[in-house]
């Protein structure tokens, strides 16, 4: 006989609406930067030189506010349902007793302070099974090799960030590739947009191939991370864990 799951499809229906809704809003967030970062209308000039310091004023435009926020959503959605997991897990007296202290501990260190240790209880209190306690320890960003880099710290860092300090900071990143001929080449690249530069000459037999994207200013302990990507990763993560909880 195949062992019980801790949590049925039915008791997940709204950590899978939360996750679909955070997967609506990492499609909407392509949309919105693809747009920002497409080519104005016009296009450039047809002379290279002057092209690629069009480009350079293109790239260097200030990344809109509302990339950060819309990303702190999804954060906020991906560690919202972890906790709803660990709110279905407890007993009904304890949420009733204990209702804010119930969320699904994410620690890049393992507790070993009195105080560390009451807190990793608390939330786990209401918990009575066995099995999904052992669960959660195991999934616990601890365990990982680089602790910071765990998809599941990072969630909760991101989601801090964007509650309690600050906007989710998100950057412009380009680089433009040179190649001359037959075989010198080299790249120059920026991800400051108020970084300062020209484009060094674009002779006709230059080859110029300039790339830009948005990214996460700190991503765990990465730096410049492409935001689509990032939060994809995020969000497959946080999926794998629900679902080894209904398993």
């Amino acid at each position: 006989m195949a062992p019980k799951s801790l949590l049925t499809a039915d008791q997940l229906s709204d950590v899978h609406e939360k996750l679909n809704r955070a997967d609506e809003i990492i499609r909407s967030l392509d949309s919105e930067i693809t747009a920002f970062l497409k080519p104005p209308e016009a296009g450039f000039s047809n002379n290279k030189q002057k092209a690629a310091n069009e480009l350079l004023q293109h790239a260097r435009r200030q990344v809109p506010p509302r990339f950060g926020i819309i990303a702190g959503e999804v954060a906020h959605h991906l560690r919202s349902s972890l906790d709803h997991i660990a709110w279905l897990l407890s007993c009904h007296q304890y949420q009733r007793s204990h209702e804010g202290a119930i969320s699904f501990p994410i620690l890049t260190e393992k507790p070993r302070k009195k105080a560390e240790l009451g807190s990793y209880s608390r939330k786990l209190e209401g918990i009575q099974s066995a099995a999904a306690r052992a669960l959660i320890e195991r999934l616990q960003p601890y365990h990982a090799s680089t602790p910071a880099d765990d998809p599941l710290a990072i969630t909760h860092k991101l989601d801090r960030v964007d509650k309690h300090q600050a906007l989710v900071l998100v950057e412009a990143v380009w680089n433009m590739n040179l190649t001359l001929p037959p075989i010198r080449s080299w790249m120059i690249s920026g991800f400051d947009v108020n970084h300062e530069s020209s484009a060094p000459q674009a002779a006709d037999n230059v080859k110029l191939q300039f790339n830009q994207y948005i990214a996460f200013a700190e991503f765990g302990e990465r730096k410049r991370q492409p935001v689509i990507p990032s939060l994809m990763q995020l969000a497959a993560a946080v999926r794998g864990v629900v679902r080894q909880f209904s398993e």
